[in-house]
This record gives C-alpha cells, sequence and structure tokens, in this order.
C-alpha cells in the first residue's frame, strides 16, 4: 500500500516517525504530542512512492 492508502492511526504513526527522523532521533515529547498537528500532505509528499505493509506499523497488532 503507498501513503494515501493508509488508515489513520497508520498515519499517525508515522508522523511520529517523521517527527523523529526530523529532529535526528531526539523529538521532544512536547513535539511528539503535537505529531497529529503536521499537515496530511506533509506526510503524502514526503513518504511519495514508498511501499508500506502492515508490518510496517505497530498499531493494529495484537
Amino acid at each position: 500500500m503507498v501513503v494515501r492508502d493508509l488508515n489513520r492511526e497508520q498515519l499517525n504513526e508515522l508522523k511520529l516517525a517523521f517527527l523523529c527522523e526530523k529532529a535526528g532521533g531526539t523529538a521532544s515529547y512536547v513535539d511528539l504530542a503535537d505529531a497529529e498537528d503536521i499537515p496530511d500532505e506533509t506526510i503524502f509528499s514526503h513518504y511519495e512512492g514508498i511501499e508500506f505493509t502492515e508490518d510496517d506499523f505497530f498499531c493494529g497488532h495484537a
């Protein structure tokens, strides 16, 4: 699946990963708390062309 096919939980998880990547792996708790405020279009643009699988995400796993 491509980034535009992700459900809301997966997209939010990807936003957290995006913040950590941008911060060099050391995003603050304040930054992480605001991850959902990142526009979806920013994530769509950044991850365009990448194929994802269900195993790429922690959400939805028991």
